[in-house]
């Protein structure tokens, strides 16, 4: 019987993004995948800035975006009128490395993957299913299939975690319900040549009339075209949406002539038909003893807000370092259950928010579809003439604004009142080093480890670096695992340390006084105070918890 500590069921975006974490932290695992190839089909198409963050870790993500481009807003129209535009150019991001969504399909998104995780001499074994899957209280007895070969084998680890997709073989397996409902919308999509076009090709089109119709650039000349058949009536009827028709090239030239806006060209060659029905759905656990399901194995949703992929990502990136350091002895089972506590909550609220900005978007009453084409371009200039609320939107659909306040592995200490606290992403920002070179502080966090930044103060009496030295003394008699980063203020030096550029990361982080922040190894703050409270991180990271 073979053994390693983690099967990773599912090779698509999820399913990779934890297998690179789980490389990163050194430990056992496989990974497989039921389909003999990977899909050729674009699918999704927005990779957010914080996912490009968290994957900047495993190599420079620049590779990923010279196989997309940026998007730089939105137009919409309503009865092939301009309604609006929505710029996502100029706005206060100083604070990520990619301030803007990036449209790359999904095949190369997984081709990037593919890169990273070949890097660590890794790679998903395909065709392979889990025919069995049985926990007890030590471990996982799994029994594997290759349906090319047909020859089966018998695995046991120490958990198994589920990445597999809507139908999740691991869910299905564990004590998992999938709580919610069918949409009563059929999507239609196509991925296009578009010939003699005038479009804008750096940003989404949303075309509202009679019908519902967006537009994504891609490259080569081509756009993804989605819209939706309003099924509630067969709903009703059947019990289901029914399937059976696929798309054809005539229906969305007569879509696109019905909405696309004036100068859109010519439709030709499709790449892709597809029509689908999604749920929206979320597994009432992430965890069940030594199971553990992720991405759409745990929540599926609709695609409004390019959100899908990018949270089941960041559902990886938040179990791998868990499990690394379970499984190491570092820390307690129970570490593990913050897993569910952090992440269900994320994907509930993203479940909520895409439902809201579907029925938006695509509700067929036609009082409500009247009113929104005509309040829309009265509305939407309001809204977007602010600056600080687009750059608010854009946070939010960038998943930068996700954060684990509240968690019990996170803590901020007493009588800290900076912007930032224990659960809130890790900001980025520009440091000199002593030889000069420009860095990234996120680039300095990388690694299985995690990370203590120790701010030196601004104003008077900052921190020298003989006190620097007193502090990682006491660090040392407590924990071995923690790497430590000096930040001066950019008035200041240090040997074999870090200038802040112009104070802004002292700023950033309401480091007025001397002060730290603990980082976790998924770019989260664990622990954030005053050095004057230094004492209380030692409690904190002596507490087991974390």
């Amino acid at each position: 019987m073979a053994n390693v500590d983690v099967l990773i069921v599912g090779g698509g975006p999820t399913g990779m993004a934890l297998a690179l974490e789980l490389s990163m932290q050194d430990v056992s695992y496989r990974i497989i995948d039921k389909a003999p190839v990977r899909s050729d089909k674009s699918r999704a198409l927005v990779v957010q800035a914080r996912t490009l963050e968290l994957l900047n870790r495993h190599g420079t993500a620049k590779k990923l975006l010279s196989r997309g481009f940026e998007l730089h807003g939105a137009n919409l129209y309503t009865n092939k009128r301009e309604a609006g535009t929505v710029s996502l150019d100029g706005l206060d991001m100083a604070d990520t490395e990619f301030p803007f969504p990036l449209c790359v399909p999904q095949q190369e998104t997984e081709h990037f993957l593919d890169e990273c995780l070949a890097k660590y001499d890794k790679s998903i074994e395909r065709p392979v299913i889990a025919k069995a899957i049985t926990q007890d209280g030590a471990g996982v007895t799994v029994k594997l299939e290759n349906e090319r070969t047909g020859l089966s084998e018998t695995l046991r680890v120490r958990y198994v975690v589920g990445c597999d997709g809507a139908h999740s073989s691991v869910r299905h397996a564990g004590r998992f319900r999938f709580e919610g409902a069918p949409y009563p919308q059929t999507f239609i999509l196509g991925d296009f040549h578009v010939s003699d076009s005038s479009l804008p090709r750096d940003r989404l089109l949303l075309c509202f009339g009679s019908a519902t119709l967006a537009m994504f650039p891609l490259k080569e000349g081509k756009w993804r075209l989605v819209t939706i058949h309003d099924g509630s009536k067969e709903l009703q009827a059947h019990g289901t949406v029914l399937m059976d028709e696929q798309p054809t090239v005539d229906e969305f030239r007569a879509l696109f002539a019905e909405m696309a806006p004036p100068g859109a060209g010519t439709l030709h060659d499709p790449t892709w038909l597809a029509k689908y029905h999604l749920h929206h759905r979320v597994a009432d656990q992430y965890r069940d003893g030594r199971l553990f399901v992720a991405g759409d194995a745990s929540n599926i949703h609709s695609p409004a807000g390019g959100q899908g992929m990018n949270t089941g990502m960041q559902d990886a990136f938040n179990l791998g370092w868990k499990l690394g350091r379970v499984l190491r002895g570092e820390a307690r089972d129970a570490l593990l259950d913050t897993y569910d506590a952090e992440r269900r909550p994320v994907g509930q609220n993203v479940v909520d928010t895409t439902d809201r900005m579907f029925s938006y978007a695509t509700w067929q009453n036609p009082v409500w579809r009247m009113c929104r084409n005509l309040l829309l371009p009265w509305v939407l200039p309001w809204l977007t003439n602010s600056a600080k609320r687009r750059a608010a939107g854009l946070r939010y659909i960038s998943e930068l604004t996700i954060n684990y306040r509240g968690s019990s592995v996170v803590y901020t200490a007493g009588g800290f009142s900076g912007p930032v606290e224990g659960g809130d992403r890790l900001r980025d920002g520009k440091l000199r080093s002593a030889s000069g070179d420009v860095v990234m502080l996120q680039s300095l966090c990388d690694g299985p480890s995690s990370h203590l930044l120790l701010f030196a103060g601004v104003g008077q009496g900052p921190l020298r670096s003989e006190e620097f030295a007193g502090f990682e003394a006491k660090l040392s008699k407590t924990d071995n695992h923690v790497k430590v980063i000096r930040i001066f203020n950019a008035a200041t030096d240090g040997e074999g340390a870090y200038s802040d550029l112009d104070g802004q990361l002292h700023a950033r982080y309401g480091m007025a006084s001397p002060g730290y922040v603990l980082v976790r190894p998924d770019a989260y703050v664990g622990c954030i105070g005053n050095m004057d409270a230094f004492d209380e991180l030692l409690s904190f990271m002596g507490s087991g918890k974390f």
